[in-house]
């Protein structure tokens, strides 16, 4: 498995979030792949791995239980497991393309411009709920 945590979206605001690759399957001890089925349900994963943050949050005394059961209330989760994009095994050029998005930095510089007053501009996606770009 690969991990890359990002503390930023697409418009360097704060969203702290992690991109993960793993192989959709497993290993058998003998080296066989046994691949997942493609309509595999991921939500049980999702509570599992919210469960466990929380856990660990807790124990570190980042989060205060009162926090946890706030944050349980809520009607979307805050996590989510996206398989859509899947990588055939050959496409090593789709899968350096995936680990680059991974990797990239926060500041594109494509889309940064500065203005004759001093100023700079960012320009990124327009992002409906913060109505910016």
């Amino acid at each position: 498995m690969v991990a890359a945590p990002q503390s930023h979206g697409s418009l360097p605001n704060h969203h702290p979030h992690a991109h993960c690759l793993t192989a959709l399957g497993v290993f058998t001890r003998d080296g066989i792949f046994h691949a997942a089925p493609d309509a595999l349900d991921f939500s049980a994963l999702e509570d599992l791995f919210r469960a466990e943050l929380f856990k660990v949050l807790l124990k570190r005394e980042k989060i205060t239980e009162e926090r946890v059961d706030l944050l349980r209330s809520w009607r979307h989760s805050g996590f989510h497991v996206d398989s859509s994009r899947r990588i055939p095994q050959a496409d090593r050029k789709a899968l350096e393309s995936l680990l680059q998005y991974f990797k990239r930095a926060t500041v594109a510089l494509s889309r940064l411009e500065y203005l004759d007053d001093g100023r700079a501009v960012y320009r990124g996606n327009f992002h409906p709920s913060l109505r910016r770009d």
